[in-house]
């Protein structure tokens, strides 16, 4: 299945997605091409280490973030866009306008759809559209100073950071790298953030109440679903 003339048919990547069989990657780079940072390769089936790179490619209009298989089609995001590629016929389907991610580690996939974030909102995409279901909690509901007695140190008066944005601001400022993941057992996705003091804070959306809550979290350097339905946080010690 793959041309004579390709020697080497493997690649390097910075981002990829398995669908169906398939290896679908991005940020690729390989010895016979030149900047293809833009392009989605998919593999051979059944075959991560082969592409047909002649062939099985789409061209996207903007280099990727981050990408993502979900509701048997591959979405990409971009700066300013959310792309919908057919993963058979590598093509773009519909194109998404105002809507990007934060980082490749800003999204997870749920039985309840795909749920990402970026600078503006938090999103829920149910197959069809990404609807926001962060406003609610895009800024801080109490600008009032407020006595805090924190577990990780903090005493005193204090403003208490609790919008998305602002947490998501100090955290790109701190060189955090945001992160989401669902906890099972609790119904419900976290998206663990920093404040000012670069202590940890997860923002929890309960899906089966709609009900947005803001946690004291450890700092995550990875996540890792637990057979539990818990989540395995690592913060480095």
């Amino acid at each position: 299945g793959v041309p004579e003339a390709i020697f080497d048919t493997s690649m390097k990547y910075g981002l990829s997605a398995v669908h169906h069989g398939f290896m679908f990657i991005s940020q690729a780079s390989h010895k016979e091409l030149g900047d293809v940072q833009r392009y989605l390769f998919r593999s051979q089936p059944f075959n991560f280490f082969a592409f047909n790179y002649a062939e099985d490619y789409v061209v996207l209009p903007e280099e990727p973030l981050a990408i993502a298989s979900f509701n048997s089609r591959i979405y990409a995001w971009g700066t300013n866009h959310l792309y919908k590629i057919n993963p058979i016929s590598m093509v773009i389907e519909d194109t998404y306008e105002g809507v990007t991610i934060a980082n490749k580690y800003a999204y997870v996939k749920t039985e309840w759809g795909l749920f990402f974030f970026d600078k503006n909102n938090i999103y829920m995409h149910n197959g069809n559209v990404p609807q926001p279901i962060g406003d609610a909690i895009l800024y801080a509901s109490d600008t009032k100073l407020k006595y805090l007695n924190s577990s990780y140190g903090t005493q005193g008066y204090v403003k208490i950071e609790q919008g998305f944005r602002e947490l998501l601001q100090e955290t790109i400022k701190h060189n955090v790298i945001s992160r989401i993941k669902y906890l099972g057992s609790k119904t419900s996705i976290l998206i663990f953030l920093v404040n000012s003091d670069k202590e940890g804070i997860a923002l929890v959306y309960n899906l089966l109440t709609k009900r947005w809550d803001i946690w004291e979290a450890p700092v995550p350097k990875s996540l890792s679903g637990s057979k539990e339905t818990s989540i395995l946080v690592n913060d480095g010690n």
